[in-house]
């Protein structure tokens, strides 16, 4: 007879980050600069990929993060981020 427990280790856990920062530093990765500051204004978690860079960012809350260049744009377009205001243009 088997336990309905029994697959439960097969099922992957999800990775959590406590900031809204990049999943993987950019940085450490290629020597490269983050890119721009943009400010997630989402209420809830959220996991993007980046559309340009394939890079996954992981936002928890509200706020700034450091995100490549190449993805901004289409970040901006979903509505859930705006440019963040303490960054020169």
């Amino acid at each position: 007879m088997s336990c309905c427990g029994q697959n439960r280790a097969s099922v992957p856990s999800p990775v959590r980050a406590t900031s809204p920062s990049p999943v993987s530093s950019p940085r450490e990765k290629t020597g490269e600069t983050p890119g721009r500051r943009i400010r997630y204004v989402g209420e809830q978690p959220l996991s993007v990929r980046g559309p340009r860079t394939g890079r996954v960012y992981y936002f928890a809350e509200a706020g700034p993060a450091d995100v490549n260049e190449k993805d901004v744009d289409a970040l901006l377009r979903t509505h859930l981020f705006e440019r963040d205001g303490s960054q020169p243009e």
